[in-house]
């Protein structure tokens, strides 16, 4: 969004790629070396560390776990963000609305994370504090499918809102510029009918007066 003309090479971008598959790879695999250990939840839709477990090798990994899978990427993510936000606002952007429009781009995303992984952090540090929780098995995989959302939301929000990745996307993807102009055609129809019924229903309003 800073570099118009930067282009990262394919080789640094799998290297970006690999280092965070390991990552979560070294997180995801702590159980087989015996430190802590996962169970399927109540629903029965997926595995998760047992966050009401009263082990000590259990519940020293739910915390790393919460620090390295919530709060690192967290802090990552508003340290980049603000470092792109700083680098927008000092460069001479001809227009402001193109400032703007990047600093909401990076509200969206950083609020979305949070909202994303704010249930199932809470949900699962209700489940290591309160020993005597009653979990409803309804209820109880909604806050793991908000988690799941997260890794979502950014493409989603590229593509509607940056033109750059919107045409990068379309070069790969043969649907994408079909249904952008569909979406974009009736976008204006609606506008245009809108328009014209707010101008019909002011010329009434003249006219009876």
């Amino acid at each position: 969004m800073t570099y118009p003309n930067f282009s990262l090479h394919s080789f640094y971008a799998k290297g970006i790629v690999c280092g965070c598959y390991g990552y979560c790879l070294v997180l995801a695999l702590c159980p087989i070396f015996g430190w802590g250990s996962y169970l399927s939840n109540v629903a029965g839709t997926s595995c998760e560390p047992i966050w009401g477990s009263l082990a000590l090798r259990d519940i020293t990994f739910n915390i790393f776990m919460l620090v390295a899978c919530l709060a690192v990427p967290l802090i990552l993510i508003c340290f980049s963000y603000f470092m792109i936000y700083v680098k927008v606002k000092n460069q001479c952007i001809r227009h402001e609305a193109r400032k703007i429009r990047i600093t909401n781009t990076l509200l969206f995303m950083i609020g979305l994370f949070i909202l994303s992984w704010s249930p199932y952090t809470i949900f699962s540090v209700l489940q290591m504090t309160e020993k005597n929780l009653t979990l409803d098995p309804n209820l109880v995989g909604i806050p793991g499918v908000f988690a799941k959302l997260s890794a979502l939301w950014n493409p989603v929000i590229y593509f509607y809102r940056e033109k750059e990745f919107r045409n990068m996307c379309r070069k790969h993807f043969w649907c994408l510029p079909q249904f952008s102009t569909k979406t974009r055609s009736i976008d204006i129809t609606h506008r245009r009918y809108t328009k014209r019924r707010l101008f019909y229903s002011l010329s009434n309003k003249m006219t009876s007066v």
